[in-house]
């Protein structure tokens, strides 16, 4: 299992080496390496040590860079920064070293110390593929927006750095050039394009208020309110709207407001108000389009249910570790005992000839701790992202469909004797099922929506078929056809489900 796991994640990893980032490809391959090793010299824990190097070199990572761009999203510099520490021990590639010391000083910015945030930034000077970032980031701190901008204009349109983007459109924006602010924009990707916070940065130099505030309340929901209060104050001085906006910077920094060290700049280098009307036609008409993309994604926010506890996931893995537990005073790795609570025996005269109980008793029994934890693990990850997108009733549904259909599809068609039984448990097919409810959600999406993203994700459950079915080749003990019977049965259980929600999605 990390051996199939570390081959997803290499082969995920090449879209990221192409784009520079090479230690996720580096490490994947790495795991593998020790995999094949171990397997090729017949030594017996290698899935347990390459089960502890991915944990701590992938799995470990992973988390604590989702952490941390919770922490960036809050705009809270500081803990972002803590994050990326212990990042950069256990991922010391790809500029993560480097990434904390930015962090340091967008926090150093943030509360004010200007001459710090410098300093910090001297530090990387010499680093390899960021010095221009760098020096523009300490262009930025002096204030000298015309040079940033000098230095996009000699930048080739089809050359230029994307992941300065966001910096070059506030220079545009500083130097209140809003025309190329908006060609820039209409430039960009949909990927780049669609970032809050560069939609943030147009709508508060271009003087939208009101277009700020439902970014902020959308988007931002966690931000300090002096931050909040200086994207505003912006927003109003580019309106002409200088007293309003003045008095909302002042505040923030007589309360000493985190945050206060942009409004003191915003106070130093005020923002020229631009009449709108005054802007070319094709300039307005993009202006007008962003407007109404920004009430679409709002409207789309609203009709989308909010966040809910994943109770009938919890409820599920409960019941499942009740069961475990039960099973450990007869021995939860001891067919005899594992039988006698439930688990599906074909021919059942072996048993005690019915099949009814123990199609449904099957799919809550495991043989052993790796198979109880491994399935556990599948469930906690696919059951919320399920019970999310749907609600429980429909998890509950999907999971129990798919593990009694595929229980009740082996005890019809599996052919087994006296000499040669069979045994079935294991809440791996309800798993399963979840993966194909999940990958009929995003073909539905596809086919009715043709973005393309939908299309890779239903893509990349097909690969996790692949990968747990080609498992199933070389682990004998372990049903291949519980497996693809419960992934059916959660895919056509699903269909309506997924035909809803897309119906009802704005577009």
């Amino acid at each position: 299992m990390i051996g199939a796991s570390a081959l997803f994640g290499a082969v995920q990893s090449v879209s990221q080496f192409r784009a520079g980032e090479r230690g996720w490809l580096f490490i994947n391959l790495a795991v593998l390496l020790v995999v094949a090793l171990g397997v090729a010299a017949g030594f017996t824990p290698t899935g347990f040590l390459a089960g502890l190097l991915w944990g701590l070199l992938v799995l470990l990572p992973g988390s604590l860079i989702r952490r941390r761009q919770e922490a960036l999203h809050a705009l809270d510099f500081a803990r972002a920064a803590r994050f990326s520490s212990v990042i950069a021990l256990l991922h010391p590639f790809d500029g993560q070293r480097e990434y904390r010391l930015q962090l340091l000083s967008h926090w150093h910015e943030g509360e004010g110390r200007i001459d710090a945030a410098k300093s910090v930034l001297q530090q990387l000077r010499k680093s390899r593929g960021i010095q221009d970032l760098v020096e523009l980031d300490l262009m930025r701190l002096e204030n000298q927006f015309d040079k940033i901008v000098a230095h996009l204009k000699r930048q080739p349109i089809g050359s230029r750095k994307l992941q300065l983007a966001s910096l070059y459109l506030r220079a545009l924006g500083e130097t209140r050039d809003l025309g190329g602010m908006w060609e820039l924009y209409g430039q960009l990707p949909l990927a780049f394009a669609n970032q809050p916070v560069i939609q943030l940065q147009l709508a508060a130099f271009s003087g939208l208020y009101d277009v700020v505030t439902a970014l902020i309340v959308q988007h931002f929901p966690r931000i300090p309110r002096g931050y909040r209060d200086t994207w505003q104050a912006t927003a109003l001085l580019a309106q002409g709207r200088t007293l309003d906006g003045r008095e909302l910077l002042l505040k923030v920094v007589a309360e000493n407001l985190p945050g206060q060290g942009r409004a003191m700049h915003r106070l130093e280098y005020p923002i020229v108000p631009i009449d709108l009307t005054t802007l070319p036609a094709e300039t307005l008409s993009s202006i007008d389009a962003f407007q109404r993309q920004v009430v679409a994604g709002m409207v789309a926010a609203r009709s989308t249910p909010k966040s809910r506890r994943p109770y009938a996931t919890l409820g599920l893995l409960t019941l499942l570790t009740v069961v475990f537990l039960l099973s450990i005073p007869g021995g939860s790795a001891d067919i005899a005992n594992l039988i006698e609570m439930g688990a599906l025996v074909l021919p059942s005269e072996l048993a005690d000839g019915k099949v009814g109980w123990r199609i449904v008793a099957a799919g809550f029994l495991h043989y052993g701790v790796v198979h109880y934890g491994l399935n556990c693990l599948g469930l906690w990850s696919l059951g919320r992202a399920i019970e999310q997108l749907w609600n429980a009733g429909v998890l509950l549904f999907l999971f129990l469909g798919s593990n009694i259909g595929a229980y009740g599809y082996v005890a019809l068609t599996t052919e087994a004797s006296s000499a040669a039984p069979r045994v079935f448990l294991g809440a791996s097919s309800g798993v399963m099922g979840l993966i194909g409810a999940l990958g009929v959600f995003f073909l539905c999406g596809y086919l009715m929506r043709r973005e393309n993203h939908l299309g890779q994700r239903f893509l990349t459950l097909l690969v996790v078929l692949a990968a747990q079915l080609l498992f199933d080749w070389f682990t004998p003990q372990v049903s291949s056809t519980l497996h693809l019977v419960g992934f059916t049965f959660g895919a056509i259980l699903a269909c309506p489900f997924a035909i809803h929600s897309w119906r009802r999605k704005p577009a």
